[in-house]
């Protein structure tokens, strides 16, 4: 814990020493919150109302609902891929490798790294973002938002040791990263309901745990539903979670062994 505690803090204050990408990040959440506060005036009427897993929201409170956790999820997942990209690039992935700290620890710290910058930087849309459901969102199920927060973390995490592993062995993660992505937007329940999607991209949808992590959020956040109502789909991401992050730290171990019998390690 010492180790990963010192990597996130030398992550986070490097990530700082950049001034112009913060001041740039900084002002593209000004542009968001700027959309987000014109966005229910003109085209996405509060009237508009749809009823996705049986909750009676709006339109525009459901896209809210989405972006305060995909905020969290999104943000580091692709913050994580492009840095493991760079140490690719430039050829210090070698120089990781043969440090007394475990890859798989580094990568934690990394990851976590980016989740606690995520998490500072968004704050002004998170505070907007609850701001607007405040009326909507009587009584959360904070414990079952809890579970389903860090279950949804170790997906993502396992997720991200899966990218970590495609860039060991293809040398360019950007592919698959863009296509995880796309998967999330499209069939993530963040953006639209599923249930608007042609059946057989439905079929696809509820085979990834991208949608069971949204439509189980709203669930806890918006509907006085208890732990039991949404146990199943907790118990849907705990499969998820169980199967593949230690299926991505087997992938991370084979990465290493083919990249060492290749002797690509130091290849930039």
């Amino acid at each position: 814990m010492k180790k990963i505690a010192a990597c996130v803090k030398k992550d986070f204050l490097d990530t700082l020493s950049y001034r112009l990408p913060c001041f740039l990040t900084v002002c593209g959440i000004v542009l968001v919150l700027v959309i987000l506060y014109f966005l229910p005036h003109s085209f996405v009427k509060r009237s508009f109302v749809l009823n996705p897993e049986g909750i009676r929201i709006t339109y525009f409170n459901f896209i809210l609902s989405g972006l305060m956790l995909s905020m969290y999820l999104v943000s580091p997942f692709a913050a994580f891929s492009a840095q493991i990209q760079k140490i690719r690039t430039i050829g210090i992935l070698e120089a990781l490798l043969v440090t007394p700290t475990r890859f798989i620890t580094i990568l934690a710290a990394q990851y976590i790294g980016y989740f606690l910058f995520a998490s500072i930087i968004n704050i002004p849309i998170l505070l907007f973002i609850s701001y607007c459901l405040k009326d909507l969102v009587v009584s959360p199920n904070i414990f079952a938002i809890a579970i389903i927060f860090t279950l949804s973390f170790i997906l993502f995490g396992a997720f991200s040791i899966f990218i970590a592993s495609f860039i060991i062995v293809f040398e360019d993660g950007k592919p698959i990263t863009k296509a995880i992505i796309g998967c999330l937007r499209i069939c993530g329940n963040i953006y639209f309901p599923v249930t608007i999607l042609p059946k057989s991209l439905q079929m696809f949808a509820y085979s990834l745990p991208f949608s069971h992590i949204f439509r189980a959020f709203r669930m806890a956040l918006f509907a006085n539903y208890t732990l039991w109502d949404i146990a199943p789909y907790i118990l849907i991401l705990l499969a998820f979670a169980l199967v593949l992050f230690p299926l991505s730290v087997w992938s991370l171990n084979c990465a290493l062994r083919k990249a060492k019998e290749r002797g690509t390690l130091a290849k930039y």
